[in-house]
């Protein structure tokens, strides 16, 4: 469950989000928080569409659960890590509940939890099972932090300590990511290979490992993302965002959206646009 979008009927919803620490900022993109308060009980959802980064996410009031699961999987008092992600869900709730999380960039996974992105693409695991003891205390201090500044102070300190500096990125697959990130995912392999200096397969194994996909995956989520982003500040036509984004068609356009977010265009739109209500 990534930070997604959320609607639901009114506007008791609170959002905050804060930029890292210079210190951290090489692999963290933000911190975020979302709280929501219905008195009424009318169902509050959460579309968690496909992600091109990992991040942690700790429900520290309430809870949410699987939309699509009939035996309401519960989120609630949970902390996990989210893999990168090709695979939407939605979840809701029906009263109170609370969010903070952290937002990384693509290639954070190796460096702070020392293993192949690959391991953990799709991945939803709570940190006490990702990080033991030291998920187990991070757990604790945010639940007892009083307001969003203190969780954000607290994870980036727990950040700091489980960065593995002995680990340098490999600086090729890094301007390989901002590349594909510059141009929305609107690229092709065979200018990747150019800047890269690698041989294709070389190339598609190192990306592989550090991001969790391929680079023709990854930039497809891009892609995707940038046509979630137009949906979300501006008010072209789909049709007008479907060329903009380097679609063939519109039928292209609208396979990929809802293979990536679970809804159609139309519909994620008038989610986003009217707050409406999951009823």
């Amino acid at each position: 469950m990534n930070e997604g979008i959320f609607y639901a009927q009114n506007n008791n919803m609170h959002y905050n989000i804060s930029l890292p620490p210079a210190h951290l900022s090489s692999f963290v993109q933000y911190f975020w928080q979302v709280q929501v308060d219905f008195a009424n009980k009318k169902n509050f959802t959460h579309i968690s569409t496909a992600s091109s980064c990992s991040g942690l996410q700790f429900y520290f009031e309430g809870g949410f659960g699987n939309a699509q699961n009939s035996s309401f999987v519960s989120f609630e008092k949970a902390a996990v890590f989210h893999g990168q992600t090709n695979s939407p869900e939605d979840f809701i709730t029906n009263g109170s509940a609370g969010i903070f999380g952290v937002k990384f960039y693509p290639f954070a996974v190796p460096l702070l939890f020392g293993v192949p992105a690959t391991e953990l693409t799709n991945q939803i695991l709570t940190l006490d099972i990702l990080l033991g003891s030291e998920g187990t205390a991070l757990i604790e201090r945010i639940y007892t932090a009083r307001d969003f500044t203190e969780r954000v102070g607290a994870t980036s300190q727990f950040l700091i300590n489980q960065m593995d500096v002995t680990k340098p990125l490999d600086g090729r697959i890094v301007d390989a990511v901002h590349l594909i990130n510059l141009r929305n995912g609107i690229t092709d392999l065979a200018s990747l290979l150019k800047k890269v200096s690698l041989s294709e397969r070389q190339f598609e194994r190192k990306f592989n490992e550090m991001i969790g996909f391929t680079p023709k995956s990854y930039a497809k989520i891009v892609r995707f993302e940038y046509a979630k982003n137009c949906f979300e500040t501006n008010t072209q036509s789909f049709t007008d965002i479907a060329t903009l984004c380097g679609y063939y068609d519109q039928a292209h356009f609208n396979r990929d959206f809802k293979a990536l977010s679970g809804h159609t265009p139309k519909a994620y739109h008038r989610n986003y646009s009217a707050l409406k209500p999951d009823v």
